[in-house]
């Protein structure tokens, strides 16, 4: 442990009860859901992840508490920061904000505010998963009618400026996190992360009406850098065969991937933020397969389209490297590839 962790850990404690909560559902969603892929591999994962993970839900209301800036944690005092609002324990913030806040009275001060996001909605999918439905639940329990506080890294995002410009969500009052802000009454909420109502209602701002889908349209979602398939140029070739579009949504913005994604029968895509939009497809006419690699199986869009009711399967490539990419066998793919889109 370098000296500025220990540091920090000296510095800190963390607390978890002793505040006023409001809400708290704590379950294992998926916990009882058969799994039937074809390889055993995805089977024995996807049962583990099921059966492991806690889903958690929870409204938690502070008093004279401090926003600190670095990770946006709410602070009881000068030193007890409130679990509720903690992305990760591996990482503390810096204490010198706190200290000048406290000695240099460096801070803003306000009536009431909600503690929206830190850090976690750099990533997209985080950002609709854990982090913008805090609204819908939030207003179950308090008025929005205060400041919804918000990291600069996640407040500077692109694809959060136009949630807070061109959408519905523009009517709230959306404040970056430039300093020590201090709060006589803060909300700190931790929505249900695979909620089937609360990703409708986030479709809805996007997609009032599915498409129809008269004709087959199979998109590939294509990354590049981390968790890239090695063998693109074969691959490619065989999604050109079967005229599949391949795609890069972060070339679109939000309002573009969403009309995209809903005018779609078939999606295929290598695990990563980029799935996500199979929210705002039609759900109920349209079929996923997810390319993991064998040793990083994840499952949180075979949860996603579990929780909206949409048809999932998922195909393993090699092991993953060390930036998490991994090359697909071509033979294998494009049996995959024929039995998916015509099935």
């Amino acid at each position: 442990m370098s000296l500025n962790q220990r540091i920090k850990s000296t510095f800190w404690n963390i607390r978890d009860d002793g505040f006023d909560e409001l809400h708290r559902v704590e379950v294992k969603p998926f916990e009882h859901y058969p799994t039937e892929f074809e390889d055993e591999r995805v089977n024995s994962a996807v049962k583990y992840h099921n059966e492991k993970w806690l889903h958690n839900e929870v409204v938690v209301r502070a008093k004279n508490a401090t926003v600190e800036p670095q990770y946006a944690y709410a602070v009881d005092g000068l030193r007890t920061i409130i679990g509720a609002s903690i992305r990760t324990r591996d990482n503390l913030p810096s204490p010198i904000p706190m200290l000048k806040a406290k000695f240099l009275a460096q801070k803003t001060k306000l009536k009431k505010a909600i503690l929206f996001d830190g850090s976690m909605g750099i990533n997209y999918f985080h950002l609709l998963s854990d982090v913008l439905h805090k609204i819908y639940l939030l207003e179950k329990f308090t008025e929005i009618d205060c400041p919804l506080l918000v990291g600069r890294r996640v407040y500077s995002k692109p694809f959060f400026q136009f949630l807070i410009t061109q959408t519905s969500f523009s009517n709230y009052d959306w404040r970056p996190i430039d300093e020590a802000m201090e709060v006589k009454e803060l909300y700190i909420a931790r929505p249900m992360p695979y909620g089937k109502e609360l990703w409708l209602r986030t479709k809805a701002v996007f997609i009032e009406n599915d498409q129809e889908l008269a004709r087959q349209k199979a998109i590939f979602i294509n990354r590049k850098g981390t968790r890239h398939i090695t063998n693109f140029k074969e691959i490619e070739v065989l999604l050109n065969n079967h005229s599949v579009d391949i795609i890069d949504p972060g070339l679109l913005n939000m309002a573009e991937q969403a009309k995209l994604f809903n005018s779609a029968t078939h999606v295929i895509g290598i695990h990563g933020a980029g799935m996500t939009n199979v929210a705002f497809c039609n759900h109920e006419n349209v079929k996923v397969l997810e390319l993991c690699s064998n040793n990083r199986i994840g499952t949180q869009y075979y949860w996603l389209c579990q929780a909206l009711g949409i048809k999932y399967d998922m195909m393993l490539g090699s092991e993953a490297n060390s930036n998490q990419s991994f090359e697909l066998n071509p033979i294998e793919f494009e049996k995959r590839l024929t039995s998916f889109l015509i099935n």
